[in-house]
């Protein structure tokens, strides 16, 4: 009994207990979070993995539905067809070149060939009561050559991918005589070809019939029934996941699911390992803190003493020593004393790297500053035989994005800028912010032609920055770069930063969105043009001004000009436009109402509707501000932006009477988001309508007021991109989404 007292009391066994709980207990934690973490990580790969595999099925049977309207167009302009189907004289012909042929060579299941009135019908692989159905969804008998519907269709409680197809002549002349469908039975010999094809488990199923090329299970009849029964596009079981994407026949009624069954087999494995890895560790950690425990007053009591005595000596003499274990002490003396030194070096280091941070870090872009920048660049140029090239970056326009959104903006996008250029130039090399809008990259042993290549890649990145662009608010945000060498170009430090400027803003007057290498003749270039090219830029900011003023003027349209710009601004996205003609769109569509300047404020602030008369002035707008903008800019497009955009399609706009594509196409993409602006915008005499009801108006005034394919590409724009609800956040219009 004192022995087992003597032993429990003893340092040993008190702290080979602790050890046993300290390591212990976090490590049970730690299996069990370990254990929840896996089967959550692997939920969320397991799910983005059979969606992709989901997502690659209907590629397949997408491809395959192509296939099948390349063969029907191919078949229906054949002039054999054509003129046998004209003469209802096509038994033979259909025999020889339809029914025994394209069932053997492709996988053919349905042939239906009709002539316009269906009085007289070809067909393969149906019944004659099920014919009518093939006809029921598509106006078939209103196509035109270039018209092939294609998709799903449930006929006779069987699936298929089909496609229909006028019948006309090989060169397309002439009226269409009649109609093609082909159409493939998705059955199981198909799913199991599918398998053997792509190796996957597919099924496709409805609410009365199951089609499958695997065993089925007690599980996949579970899984079906929940997705099926809810309406689920995604079922994780406990030995496979299953997803489904909605099959609809042309009609967008949905007729059945497709599907696709993938095993958790890795998953079940990795998490039996872990568990049994998870048991054995503890019992092997178990044994390791008994016999840890035994050991302790030998191992760890007696050198105790020495390591708090020489650990004070280091903490009062500032330095750190080797320790030597041959004596015993309080374990808290040991802690204090090296918690004391950890401590003081810690702060030290930390104090140093800050002040190193402060002095040589923008606190914004996080990138090296102008402070470092000439550090760094001076200690290279002593070195001797050092080759380097100075990029010298400026962005263009940046102004514009400040005073039109503000500093925060202008923050975020110098910041985007400073990643880009980071991500672009190689990794031993250092980005600078010089200032500003200006970013220096210093380029060791590069030349000048190897110093070309990164800078134009910089700018494509730039360029093309889709971040960027969105925290630029869609303002053309673009980059000019100058580059100088040394010792080529320069020998000194201010010599080579002056010549890079140098080459910046030769870049910048020559249409900017370029990249320069310096030479001499730049000089007498930017002496002659500086103070035309400081105008020039004057202008185009007072045309910026201008804007803002005008939608000042009407308070109830608020931010109008900037968020038809944006409007503006995605549809020439969508349509492919260069940056040039972005930029020319972007002024345009600003000052698009600036002639409202000479419309009497009784008028533009109307709480209620115009009078005919009251039109008639206002109607002058485009007319002032043609007289305005054609002072300030010398582009044709800008000026049609503010001129031409009431012009209708069908020539009864203002001023001019323009008529179809003789308006130009920066005023006639202006007239379709204008337009579209002012009806999802709350006006004093009139309520917002909503998206899908401008959509309607759009449509209906299509070929009459708009030109018709703008307005199909703007609907397909607005659908698309989540842009329009950033747009709409920012104006408040809640109505847009009733």
């Amino acid at each position: 009994m004192n022995r087992w007292k003597r032993i429990k009391n003893s340092f040993a066994f008190k702290v080979g207990i602790s050890l046993f709980a300290i390591s212990m207990i976090p490590f049970i934690i730690f299996i069990f979070v370990n254990v929840q973490n896996i089967s959550t990580h692997f939920a969320l790969v397991e799910e983005e993995q059979i969606n992709k595999s989901a997502s690659q099925l209907q590629n397949i049977i997408d491809s395959k539905i192509q296939d099948i309207v390349l063969l029907t167009v191919d078949y229906s302009a054949w002039d054999d067809t054509y003129y046998s189907l004209l003469n209802k004289d096509a038994s033979a012909f259909f025999e020889d070149n339809y029914s025994e042929w394209l069932p053997d060579n492709f996988g053919v299941d349905l042939i239906i060939l009709s002539n316009n009135d269906m009085t007289y019908i070809e067909s393969f692989g149906i019944e004659s009561n099920f014919m009518n159905e093939w006809f029921e969804e598509v106006d078939w008998s209103s196509l035109t050559f270039d018209e092939h519907p294609s998709g799903f269709k449930k006929v006779n409680n069987k699936l298929y991918m089909f496609s229909l197809s006028p019948v006309v002549q090989s060169d397309f002349s002439g009226d269409p005589v009649g109609t093609l469908i082909l159409a493939e039975e998705i059955d199981s010999a198909l799913l199991v070809e599918m398998k053997d094809q792509y190796g996957y488990d597919i099924f496709i199923a409805n609410q009365s019939n199951v089609i499958t090329n695997f065993d089925e299970t007690d599980e996949f009849r579970t899984s079906l029934d929940k997705m099926l029964t809810d309406d689920l596009q995604l079922v994780l079981g406990e030995s496979n996941n299953y997803a489904n994407l909605d099959m609809f026949n042309t009609s967008i009624e949905k007729i059945a699911i497709l599907g696709i069954v993938e095993s958790r087999e890795t998953y079940v494995t990795v998490l039996n390992l872990m568990q049994s890895v998870g048991y054995i560790t503890i019992v092997v950690t178990s044994v390791l803190v008994v016999l840890l425990g035994a050991h302790l007053q030998y191992v760890l009591v007696k050198p105790i003493s020495q390591f708090e005595s020489q650990m004070v000596t280091m903490t009062k003499n500032n330095k750190i020593d080797f320790i030597k274990t041959n004596g015993s002490i309080e374990i808290e003396n040991l802690a204090n004393a090296y918690n004391i030194m950890i401590e003081k070096l810690f702060d030290q280091s930390k104090e140093n790297k800050k002040l190193w941070k402060d002095n040589n870090i923008d606190s914004l872009t996080l990138l090296y500053n102008h402070r470092f920048f000439h550090e760094h660049l001076e200690s290279h140029l002593a070195v001797e035989h050092q080759h380097l090239t100075l990029l010298f970056c400026d962005i263009d326009k940046f102004k514009a994005i400040n005073d039109s959104y503000g500093h925060s903006a202008g923050d975020k996008v110098l910041k985007d800028i400073g990643k880009i250029i980071l991500r672009s130039v190689p990794k031993n090399m250092k980005v600078f912010r010089y200032g500003g809008e200006e970013f220096v990259v210093v380029l060791l042993n590069h030349d000048t032609e190897m110093a070309m290549v990164v800078a134009e890649e910089i700018r494509r990145n730039i360029a093309k920055s889709i971040q960027l662009k969105e925290d630029a608010h869609y303002i053309s945000t673009t980059i000019s770069i100058g580059l100088a060498s040394y010792p080529k170009d320069a020998i000194t430090v201010q010599e080579l930063i002056d010549k890079a400027d140098s080459a910046m803003y030769y870049a910048k007057q020559n249409g900017r969105n370029q990249c320069r290498c310096y030479d001499q003749e730049m000089e007498a270039f930017l002496l002659n043009n500086s103070e035309e090219f400081a105008k020039q830029e004057q202008l185009i900011d007072s045309a910026f001004a201008l804007a803002a003023a005008i939608d000042a003027k009407d308070v109830y349209t608020g931010k109008h000009s900037e968020l038809v710009t944006k409007y503006a601004l995605l549809l020439a996205e969508k349509l492919k436009f260069s940056e040039r003609d972005k930029q020319l769109l972007r002024v345009g569509a600003l000052l698009h109402d600036c002639g409202k300047i000479g419309i009497p404020d009784n008028i533009i602030t109307k709480l209620s509707r115009l009078t005919p008369v009251e039109f008639e002035i206002i109607k002058n707008h485009t007319v002032f501000g043609n007289n305005i903008v054609k002072h300030i800019v010398k582009s044709s497009a800008i000026v049609s932006c503010v001129r031409n955009h009431h012009e209708r399609w069908d020539g009864n706009g203002y001023p001019d009477g323009l008529k179809g594509e003789d308006i130009p196409i920066f005023a006639r993409i202006v007239c379709v988001v204008d337009t579209f602006h002012a009806m999802v915008s709350a006006r004093p005499y009139r309520s917002a309508i909503s998206k899908k009801e401008a959509f309607i108006e759009l449509l209906k005034s299509a070929g009459s007021q708009f030109d018709p394919a703008l307005v199909e590409v703007f609907i397909e724009m607005i659908n698309e991109t989540s842009n329009f609800d950033l747009i709409a956040q920012e104006e408040n219009l809640e109505t847009i989404y009733s």
